[in-house]
């Protein structure tokens, strides 16, 4: 689960804490990112790309629309 705009807090419509939870029970990743900020965001495409790669139905889906491209 990946929360964009960390650095505009002020404005936050999740709750951190109910985010994290949230991901915990859904067995995934929680990453707050900020593009503008650059923080987190290549740990959460890591994450995801590491993720895709150990999961073949998700890479063979990957693939596939690649090769429709």
């Amino acid at each position: 689960m990946i929360g964009n705009k960390c650095d505009q807090a002020v404005d936050r419509e999740v709750n951190t804490d109910n985010a994290r939870k949230r991901a915990e029970s859904e067995n995934m990743p929680f990453f707050e990112t900020s593009a503008r900020d650059d923080i987190n965001c290549e740990a959460a495409f890591r994450s995801v790309a590491a993720a895709i790669l150990q999961n073949e139905q998700i890479l063979a889906s990957v693939v596939r629309e690649r090769d429709n491209i």
